[in-house]
């Protein structure tokens, strides 16, 4: 019984994100990996969860295990409750060009500290007053530690190179890049069974679980786990504290550099690249060809995931469960909900439907953010075949782009004003954050 209201509580919070009817929810939430060969299933039910952001969804599964709970409910918190909690949104956008290669590359970040995991998990477990421990060093150390945390009936986060992950594979000129977060539920000599976001554990191969987690220099075979406690929270205060956290980050605190890049002030000055015409802008760095292919399907890429709407409706989901511990928030929750839909709308901008490469890749991508969701043999044999599809039509627009020059100019003034319109919406939200915070205190 418990088990089914669980699996219903999550297809309706995927309805609620992504606009799907309850049948074509609930498919994408079950249809996951069949469990391992040899029957072995050593997680509790109450552990394992699926979810859309992998920061906040191994943070919901190791509060649970630690015995946290909702303190209005007595449930554990969802994802969309730990997402908030760990600080909501954020923002990042990173340009860059390499003129040797032939290359553009462009990111979009939407989580709050999605440039530091190991920040993200100690200030949301300080937050909440949940005792944190992070063991870094040798593998032999640490794999030991990670022994011992499973042996104590606990999981822990591992720090990974996503595109090491047979489910998930990536091209090899993108490893090293693609900072991952797993919960890991058993170790032993088979390998390793990790929740990644699918519905079901997927079961990781000894030596690739190794290598992904020795792969990224400065997050090198981290893992971190939380102690189990009874200590009641104060929901009111992580929520404020949390909002107020999530302000900060959207003007630029905890930046790397230029704090622009981290704050909301990086979707003006991206605009400004995009439509302009200075040395810096598209029209002069990211011609029509291999390079303005890369950057339009990034864009489409990371503002559709890891959650749709660059976490924005996730956030909204956050912002109407807390309506009753600090009133006003549901309102503002609605209207993220609307600013969500005007990032996806973005994302479709850049990869015209009318457009048959264009489109062909959008479609190719949804499959590739699917497939890698529900993981498996059979999810990783459809991924690297996705990544071949999208890598040929990578090739082929090098001499063969489907838009004439005046198309061109009109798809970058198009993406200009959407995205002058998002910071404009960004900015004018952030301020309501604020003010959401500093209410009743």
């Amino acid at each position: 019984m418990t088990r089914n209201k669980h699996l219903k509580d999550i297809v309706r919070a995927r309805m609620t994100r992504t606009g799907e009817r309850y049948a074509a929810a609930r498919r994408n939430v079950v249809d996951t990996a069949p469990p391992p060969a040899d029957g072995r299933s050593a997680v509790p039910a109450d552990w394992h969860r699926p979810g859309t952001v992998a920061g906040a969804t191994t943070l919901g599964i190791m509060l649970a295990a630690a015995g946290v709970r909702d303190p209005r409910t007595g449930e554990p918190f969802t994802e969309a409750m730990a997402f908030g909690l760990a600080g909501g949104i954020g923002i990042g956008t990173f340009g860059f060009v390499y003129e040797k290669e032939d290359f553009a590359s462009l990111f979009i970040g939407g989580r709050h500290l999605w440039q530091n995991d190991d920040l993200y998990l100690r200030r949301a477990a300080a937050r909440l007053g949940v005792p944190i421990e992070v063991h870094e060093g040798t593998p032999r150390a640490t794999t030991t530690a990670l022994r011992d945390i499973l042996a104590s009936g606990r999981p822990a986060t591992a720090f990974v190179e996503a595109g090491l992950l047979p489910h998930r594979r990536m091209p090899a000129a993108t490893l090293g890049g693609g900072y991952h977060l797993v919960t890991v539920y058993r170790l032993d000599d088979a390998g390793a069974l990790v929740g990644d976001l699918a519905a079901a554990p997927y079961e990781v191969p000894p030596d690739a679980f190794a290598e992904a987690r020795a792969r990224i220099r400065k997050s090198r075979n981290r893992v971190v786990a939380l102690a189990r406690t009874n200590a009641a929270i104060d929901l009111a205060a992580a929520v404020r504290d949390a909002l107020a956290a999530c302000a900060a980050g959207l003007d630029g605190a905890d930046a790397i550099g230029s704090p622009r890049n981290f704050s909301l002030d990086g979707l003006a000055a991206l605009a400004r690249r995009i439509g302009g015409t200075g040395k810096d802008s598209w029209a002069v760095t990211v011609p029509a060809g291999r390079r303005l292919w890369s950057v339009l399907t990034m864009l489409a890429d990371f503002v559709e995931a890891p959650a749709p709407g660059l976490c924005r409706p996730l956030f909204a989901e956050f912002l109407e469960g807390i309506e009753d511990v600090v009133p006003g928030a549901a309102s503002l929750g609605g209207a993220y909900r609307a600013l969500g839909l005007r990032w996806t709308a973005l994302a479709h901008a850049a990869l015209p439907e009318g457009v048959p490469a264009f489109g062909r890749a959008r479609r190719l991508s949804r499959d590739l953010r699917a497939q890698k969701a529900i993981a498996g043999s059979a999810a990783a044999a459809r991924v690297a075949d996705i990544e071949a599809e999208l890598a040929a039509i990578g090739a082929e627009m090098a001499d063969c782009f489907p838009l004439d020059d005046a198309q061109t100019r009109a798809l970058r003034e198009t993406l200009q004003e959407n995205v002058v319109a998002l910071h404009e919406e960004e900015t004018r939200l952030r301020q309501a954050i604020g003010q959401l915070a500093r209410a009743g205190t």
